[in-house]
């Protein structure tokens, strides 16, 4: 995908992560991300990111434009993002 997409399930584990998410948000990772948990791989993640990923699983679709976020390295990255629930197969949400 040209821009960056991650899957997670209800433990916020990885489902599947494009190559340009591992690129912006999981520099230093090696190999795939399936089954590694985000606030791993992502430590110094922000309370509000938290909050807005406990949203989406609790089955709210929310977005946002131009916000902030500072990589591992101390960067600022001004973002475009949403989180949109999936269902599984059974329709429950994945």
């Amino acid at each position: 995908a040209p821009i960056p997409i991650a899957m997670f399930d209800t433990e916020m584990n990885y489902v599947a992560a494009s190559s340009r998410w591992v690129q912006t948000f999981a520099q230093g990772h090696k190999g795939s991300l399936v089954g590694k948990n985000h606030y791993d791989v992502v430590p110094n993640l922000h309370e509000r990111w938290r909050q807005a990923h406990r949203a989406g699983l609790a089955g709210e679709s929310i977005s946002a434009t131009s916000d902030p976020w500072t990589s591992q390295d101390g960067h600022t990255i001004w973002l475009d993002w949403a989180i949109e629930p999936w269902l599984k197969p059974d329709g429950h949400r994945g």
